[in-house]
């Protein structure tokens, strides 16, 4: 299918030029599909997981052990959102990774991931926070993120040191 500006509404807010597989730090946003509350919730500015922000919990630091060439830095579950801030130390195009499938001897099945950029991390948490979810509830096919996520590029310590107060004190400020 053919971009038609008439007919696709999606407006990419990434810099043009930029490699987001180079070495960086990403702050991450990605919601619900309809802001649906569907991770738990805030009980006196805490943050309490269900067992599908418990799903997102686990996939996001399975994502370090997946891509040896990031660090994660602070994290948030909301209620009907996440933050993060990914971090890519090196360059990497072609890797070896265990998927969250299983093979029929009970293994996680081994894939060859094409990029260790931020859209193809967020791809694959996403897909298999989504995956779960929908077997755990019996929804296949069901969304359960918004069709893409937001990123930043943190440019400057001083910007990480800020991004990470805000990711932190989130589940406090989520009356306001």
């Amino acid at each position: 299918m053919v971009f038609n500006p008439r007919l696709h509404h999606r407006i990419s807010h990434r810099l043009k030029g930029h490699d987001y597989g180079s070495p960086g730090a990403y702050f991450i946003t990605a919601n619900c599909i309809n802001r649906e509350h569907l991770f738990g919730n805030i009980v006196d500015g805490e943050m309490k997981l269900n067992v599908y922000g418990q799903i997102v919990h686990k996939e996001w630091y399975q994502t370090k052990t997946i891509r040896s060439n990031i660090t994660l830095g602070e994290f948030i579950i909301m209620p009907d959102h996440i933050h993060g801030i990914i971090i890519i130390n090196e360059k990497r195009e072609l890797v070896t990774a265990t998927s969250n499938a299983l093979n029929q001897e009970g293994d996680r099945k081994k894939l060859i991931s094409p990029s260790q950029t931020v859209g193809a991390i967020m791809r694959g948490f996403m897909g298999t926070v989504t995956s779960q979810i929908n077997q755990l509830r019996g929804t296949p096919d069901e969304k359960v993120w918004q069709v893409n996520y937001w990123d930043r590029i943190i440019w400057t310590e001083k910007a990480f040191i800020k991004i990470s107060a805000y990711i932190q004190n989130n589940p406090k400020k989520w009356k306001d």
